[in-house]
This record gives structure tokens, sequence and C-alpha cells, in this order.
């Protein structure tokens, strides 16, 4: 029988409502996981949730459940996942505006990639972007790295970008 690869990652995420620290177990390398088109939702465990508009005390729960679309902006706190997301050579220096920030880096895109094409031409969901500034349009409750190596957005999170 085939076992299932399971990685086991901590995480920040940034929702319209929340940042979140949590575990994250994909089975199988990051990107693929979260690209996967027959899962609308993704699960994290260990979930500490801090409200962005500041009305709720943080809350941490055994599981919660997001849909996709809503997981504007993932990190990765560990090596070894983001390791296991594949890059395009191709880079294109980018800043990208999703509900709550603002990043800027580069995006891996295929050779014949068009500027105004980017988000039409990703296979995936997820537009990975490397060497990050994160810009906070919102005060975060607790930690977010300004600097991550690597982040995930969803596409239809993406509100704007523009080439630098």
């Amino acid at each position: 029988m085939i076992q299932a690869v399971l990685g086991h990652y901590p995480v920040k995420i940034i929702t319209p409502l929340f940042l979140v620290h949590a575990q994250f177990e994909p089975m199988g390398p990051v990107v693929n996981f979260m690209n996967d088109a027959a899962r609308t939702t993704v699960a994290f465990s260990e979930a500490t949730l801090y409200d962005l508009h500041g009305k709720l005390e943080p809350s941490t729960h055994p599981l919660v459940v997001f849909k996709k679309r809503d997981i504007c902006c993932l990190y990765v706190d560990d090596a070894r996942g983001r390791a296991s997301i594949q890059l395009l050579q191709r880079t294109i220096n980018i800043i990208v505006h999703v509900p709550n920030l603002i990043c800027r880096g580069e995006v891996h895109v295929g050779a014949e990639t068009r500027q105004a094409d980017i988000l039409d031409s990703l296979i995936g969901q997820y537009l990975v972007l490397t060497n990050v500034a994160v810009f906070p349009t919102v005060h975060l409750p607790a930690d977010f790295p300004s600097r991550p190596e690597l982040i995930l957005g969803h596409k239809d999170a993406i509100e704007g970008y523009y080439p630098e």
C-alpha cells in the first residue's frame, strides 16, 4: 500500500479577516497541494486566529478550515516546506496588492509570459513570490515576516499588480 507523504509545517496566513499562526499538513509538495483543483478548502491545525480589525481577542482552535480563495497570503515558516516549492526560472519584479498587505517581490513565470498575462497564465491558483518585502495596510496584531524569502498568494485574492 502506498503511503501519502505528509509534511508538517508551521505557517502564517493572511485572510481578509484574520492573521493566523497554525500548523499545515499538506499531502505532497506545498504548491501541488494548494493548487489541487479538487480542493476548495484547506485545513490547519493548532491555529491561533488574530482579528485584523481588533474586535475579537485572539483565539486558538485545534482545527480551522478556510476557503482557498480567502487565503490571501501564505508563508511557510519552515525551510523544508519552502524547498518543496519548485520555481520557474524567469522572474518579473512586481508589486501585488491583496487584502491587508502590499507585497513587493519576484514572481516566477514561464518563458513566454507577458507582464499583463501573469494571473491568466498561472497553471494553478497560487502565485509564488520570492525575495519579498511585505507592507501591511492594517495593524498586524501578531508576527508576520516583513522580508519572507517566499510566499504564496491566491490569484483570486489579488486586487491588482504592477511590474516594477
